[in-house]
């Protein structure tokens, strides 16, 4: 009967691992993608608009 008891504590030892590996793995899963996200916004925020580099009807800078 003992081991039984040994036995259902083991499996749900095991169960609560691998339960633990599952959340850490889509934890980092979610991280990696908002870290993706984050340098993505920041590299069209850093990227020159189409407005930075027009040029007015006479060749000349639009902003000067």
């Amino acid at each position: 009967m003992g081991i039984w008891l040994e036995l259902g504590i083991f499996v749900l030892v095991l169960v609560w691992g691998v339960w633990q590996i599952r959340d850490a793995r889509q934890a980092h899963a979610k991280s990696v993608a908002e870290r993706k996200a984050r340098e993505a916004a920041e590299a069209s925020a850093q990227a020159p608009s189409k407005a930075d580099n027009a040029i007015g009807p006479r060749g000349i800078d639009s902003q000067g």
